[in-house]
């Protein structure tokens, strides 16, 4: 096939101005990402806990380096970096400019302590150790790196700390954080003590930042220390939205544990703390990165902070052990205990009518002598069954029933109206968040009986909260 001279010339000049246009936007790049550096280092976010100082940076062509110092502070406290004794590191940085179908730049950085902190920092780690990485810039604006810290040992007259290398890996974009680390091995010995962990591991996956969805975890292959070992301890959180609540769930298991001749195995215990109001939480934690930990507010965030405790106590709540299990050589024991304050159809707090307890354990095989089975079923703290012990508690209505029996439910009821009175007085703003669970002054009440009881006057009525928009 023949191409003419004019088809190759439109062709070349085609190619040519891709190219111009591609090596055009990388150089816009330097300046763009060198505007971006300034602005962090000169207008630090509030909402972070990493604040910036003395940016020295050498633009190129379609290249750039430079450092800058860096410390890590605490958002909610008071962040002042003017104090001369505050620890600074240095990032030293790399970066390439040329676009590519995948990253806007790509960066090589190193993180040590600056030059003034490098002697004595040197003799307690190996010379030139730092904590170095390799990352990109997203198409939309997205950063991830990969890092390393190198293996190091620090020996002293009288103990010995040996940690193998750790590599991971981080990725932040508007709403999303991703974080994972590994650790092969860390070893201490010193004062007649050990302590070695084997494959430690973390990692984080939080798909909405803003409101703390995502999921976490903590693994460890194996901990030995001079008395007892673990296998298999692994921790595990995971908050989730449905339905516009919130639930937040912890786990935390164990495959073996030794100590003293006993073995624990199969641990499990399942935490929960759900159904909370999504769009209150969230106000919430809003409030709480504006106000430094609820320690500043104006007379404005304090009513909303409170507005929202309410409508997420009017929507209802639960919490507690799930799940427990737990196995030895002699038996086992199975648990849950869940509290749970359900929503008013009447749009009012009422902790006699909507507050539940429910909880039931079971202690079963050779885990107690005989002696103490005894002991606790006298005390009435449990039954005898089949297969050992087992404990029930049960709370509904204002009526409190331990192993099936009803106990002091008069007191109960009497106690549940004085919670209420304190925290309706917290709500309006008549008290302080402070004094929320010391015993309030209330009238007291004459109990005539068991059958009857002299009420105090009903609580002033609360508004339902407002239906969402979905």
């Amino acid at each position: 096939m023949n191409i003419s001279k004019k088809n190759v010339l439109i062709i070349s000049a085609s190619l040519m101005g891709i190219l111009v246009l591609w090596l055009g936007l990388s150089f816009y790049s330097v300046g763009k990402i060198a505007s971006e550096l300034d602005l962090m280092v000169s207008q630090s976010d509030p909402k972070s806990s990493f604040r910036f100082k003395n940016l020295q940076h050498q633009p190129g062509f379609l290249s750039s380096k430079g450092d800058v110092l860096v410390t890590f502070v605490d958002k909610y406290g008071d962040a002042d970096i003017s104090d001369p004794n505050t620890p600074w590191m240095q990032v030293q940085y790399e970066m390439s400019h040329l676009i590519l179908p995948t990253s806007l730049a790509k960066f090589e950085w190193k993180l040590q302590p600056q030059l003034k902190d490098k002697a004595n920092f040197d003799e307690i780690f190996p010379k030139d150790f730092a904590l170095t990485g390799e990352g990109a810039i997203g198409l939309g604006g997205s950063y991830s790196s990969t890092f390393l810290l190198p293996a190091f040992e620090i020996t002293k007259s009288d103990s010995l700390l040996n940690v193998a290398s750790t590599q991971g890996f981080v990725k932040s974009a508007e709403k999303f954080f991703q974080f994972n680390m590994t650790n092969d091995k860390i070893n201490y010995r010193g004062s007649n003590q050990s302590l070695q962990l084997d494959s430690l591991s973390l990692s984080m996956e939080m798909t909405n930042t803003q409101k703390g969805i995502g999921s976490s975890g903590i693994a460890v292959q194996k901990i030995s220390t001079s008395s007892a070992t673990l296998e298999g301890l692994k921790i595990a959180a995971e908050s989730v939205v449905s339905q516009q609540k919130l639930d937040v769930r912890l786990t935390q298991s164990l495959l073996k544990a030794s100590f003293m001749n006993q073995t624990l195995s199969n641990l499990q215990a399942d935490w929960i703390v759900g159904g909370l109001h999504d769009q209150s939480t969230d106000k919430l934690f809003q409030i709480m990165d504006e106000t430094q930990g609820f320690r500043s507010k104006t007379a404005e965030e304090d009513q909303l902070m409170r507005q929202a405790i309410k409508v997420i106590f009017l929507n209802g709540w639960k919490l507690g052990l799930s799940k427990l299990t737990a196995e030895t050589e002699g038996g086992n024991v199975q648990g849950q205990l869940i509290l749970e304050l359900e929503p008013d159809a009447g749009g009012q707090l009422n902790f006699e009518k909507n507050l539940k307890l429910n909880g039931e354990f079971k202690i079963n095989g050779k885990l107690l002598t005989a002696e103490q089975q005894d002991m606790l079923v006298k005390l009435g703290m449990a039954v005898k069954t089949t297969e050992g012990l087992q404990a029930t508690v049960n709370l509904a209505q204002g009526k409190l029933k331990l192993n099936g029996k009803d106990n002091e439910s008069v007191g109960v009821q009497a106690e549940l109206r004085k919670e209420q009175t304190l925290f309706e007085a917290f709500l309006s703003g008549s008290s302080s968040e402070k004094n929320l669970g010391s015993s309030p002054v209330v009238p007291e009440i004459e109990i005539e009986g068991e059958e009857g009881s002299q009420e105090p006057s009903s609580p002033p009525a609360v508004a339902p909260p407002e239906k969402s928009a979905e």
